[in-house]
């Protein structure tokens, strides 16, 4: 999600900025991508419409690798899903309900966040929601656009109710390290080792499909992972993450 930000234009970054609200963006010499572009001021339209053709013009060009059907299978969202999903459900544009959540339901609440008048949003929202600091709230926006589409890119319908929002699961904080750990522990095949851009990864199996989906779209050494785990013999819970953006926790 870092580089899909920076690899935004200006005006679509500012679509994607709450509206009224102000930001400085800087992809060229944040990210390295070799443009021209430098630090912009951006002032905040929150359109969400033009918001989300942006996202989706630079997951279109995303090298596209083969990927599983998701259905029939449950997934978990963490990470940058889960403090936006979070952050949505604090300022009601989410239920609270359940952390369950479809494609259908985020692009509503994405709609939502990114009409509101920012400087009032940060006012109402600010110190409410721990995972999301003062100045992410502007971006939230973005973050909740980002999340729908790149799940639906991964081929999940508008109204499937599969992937879980969470943090923790039975009192343990969800994070893509531990799940390969996992898998490979797990795994009977032999260790083999995978290289990465920045070190070698030893793993039992190598990474999902859906990982390249998302390696591509940062190219960050902690990038989006996605890998499987067997909760039992006879079922499988795929855990999928999305590294935070640079104005959300660690």
């Amino acid at each position: 999600n870092k580089q899909a930000l920076a690899a935004l234009t200006p005006d679509e970054a500012a679509n994607c900025l709450a509206a009224e609200s102000t930001a400085s963006w800087e992809p060229a010499k944040r990210w390295d991508l070799n443009t021209d572009i430098g630090a912009r001021q951006l002032k905040g339209r929150g359109d969400y419409a033009r918001c989300n053709a942006g996202v989706t013009r630079v997951l279109a060009g995303l090298v596209q690798a083969e990927q599983p059907a998701v259905g029939g299978q449950s997934f978990v969202a963490m990470s940058l899903f889960y403090y936006a999903s979070h952050f949505a459900q604090a300022a009601g544009h989410l239920p609270h309900t359940s952390s369950t959540l479809s494609v259908r339901e985020l692009r509503a609440a994405a709609r939502g966040l990114c009409s509101e008048d920012g400087m009032r949003l940060e006012a109402r929202m600010a110190g409410v929601d721990p995972l999301t600091p003062i100045e992410a709230i502007r971006w939230r926006c973005f973050d909740l656009t980002y999340a729908a589409a790149l799940l639906s890119r991964y081929g999940f319908s508008e109204d499937a109710s599969v992937v879980q929002f969470l943090g923790e699961i039975d009192g343990a904080e969800v994070e893509w390290t531990r799940g390969a750990l996992l898998a490979a522990l797990l795994s009977d095949e032999k260790p083999r080792a995978y290289a990465t851009r920045s070190r070698s990864h030893h793993l039992a199996h190598p990474p999902h499909p859906l990982c390249w989906l998302t390696t591509y779209l940062t190219g960050w050494p902690y990038s989006p992972r996605l890998t499987t785990l067997p909760s039992s013999p006879t079922d499988q819970q795929h855990l999928a993450h999305l590294e935070p953006l640079t104005h959300s926790p660690p």
